[in-house]
């Protein structure tokens, strides 16, 4: 074979090449369900559309975390209950009659969270420990026109994430807290001395400690991973007190 013909074989490879190349592109923008709509376009301009959306899918699932992260951190504080019924003795919400722990705090906090770090809409749920958040639709295009060629693409979608708070290291089940350390509180009024008892207080999940103060026990549960907050890896403390 002569060196034209060589030349002519590899052309023809190298265009076959491109076109597969092209037309998976295109099958795989429609196999995700995405809607596309394409004039003329390059594989080129294909694959930096695809690195747009990998980078502001990466952006807003880690908004999501640091956002949650940030309302664990401010539920946990507050002891998981809304200030309006709730006494405060000595920086610690008194748990007990009407004031009672609830992860549905922790979802009002993490709107106003996630809204520190974009300000694309979004809808969110938290349910079996799972919390949902589906952003606004996203919409990204890219046009050329130039005497070689002309092309417009516009590329819409829904950017969905789920977050299982426990590999989070997010612990919402405080519900299960206060339930277990009212039983705790029952046994402990029983014996001859119900400080020394409440401090044996254990629950899954945290790392407990426990120091009478006048009639109150003031309950510092920590968190078993550490996050990173106010510049310096910590434990969120979870804190409330209860009537001795």
């Amino acid at each position: 074979m002569n060196k034209k013909a060589q030349t002519s074989v590899f052309e023809t490879s190298l265009v076959i090449i491109l076109l597969i190349a092209c037309v998976y592109s295109l099958v795989s923008f429609y196999g995700m369900k995405d809607r596309v709509e394409i004039s003329l376009t390059a594989p080129t301009k294909l694959i930096n559309l695809y690195i747009d959306k990998a980078a502001l899918e990466f952006y807003l699932e880690e908004s999501v975390k640091l956002a949650a992260r940030d309302a664990f951190y401010e539920t946990a504080m507050n002891g998981a209950v809304e200030d309006a019924g709730c006494k405060d003795y000595n920086g610690y919400f008194i748990w007990g009659n009407g004031c009672r722990p609830s992860s549905s705090q922790f979802e009002s906090v993490f709107s106003k969270s996630l809204e520190k770090y974009t300000d694309r809409k979004f809808e969110s749920t938290l349910e079996n420990g799972n919390l949902s958040v589906n952003f606004e639709d996203s919409m990204m295009n890219a046009s050329e026109k130039s005497s070689f060629m002309s092309y417009y693409i516009n590329y819409t979608f829904d950017p969905i994430f789920v977050i299982d708070m426990k590999n989070e290291g997010i612990d919402l089940d405080f519900e299960k807290v206060y339930s277990s350390v009212l039983q705790k509180q029952g046994e402990c009024r029983l014996t001859k001395n119900p400080v020394t008892c409440m401090k044996m207080f254990k629950t899954e999940g945290w790392e407990t400690s426990g120091s009478g103060d006048g009639e109150y026990m003031l309950f510092d549960l920590k968190s078993e991973k550490l996050f990173f907050i106010d510049d310096k890896l910590q434990q969120i403390t979870l804190k409330f007190a209860l009537q001795i």
